[in-house]
């Protein structure tokens, strides 16, 4: 995990092989323990200066998301990945809204 410099609301997260394609400006609940945040897709990569313009379905993929209100961020708490298999550490995000949506 990591945090983009200058960034303090960015975190790059690895993601695991969604069930469906999210689109960048997807929105997303993420809940551990008593803490919730709101958290915003806003880049999405498999290779390096290759941007994607979502997390499409089945992916292993490289993200950032940007925290949405205040709060600790529970992005920022997850351990660093070493490589694309032995990640033991999840969370389950829940998609709000999809960009062009209404809430």
């Amino acid at each position: 995990m990591s945090a983009i410099k200058g960034e303090q609301d960015i975190s790059i997260v690895f993601v695991m092989r969604p069930e469906h394609d999210f689109p960048i400006g997807t929105t997303f609940c993420i809940c551990q323990g008593t803490t919730t945040n709101i958290v915003e897709l806003t880049a999405a990569t498999q290779q390096f200066d290759k941007p994607m313009d979502a997390i499409p379905h089945g992916w292993k993929t490289i993200c950032a998301f940007r925290l949405l209100g205040s709060g600790v961020s529970i992005l920022a708490g997850l351990p660093f990945a070493n490589d694309w298999y032995g990640n033991e550490t999840a969370l389950v995000l829940e998609e709000i809204t999809a960009p062009g949506a209404s809430a």
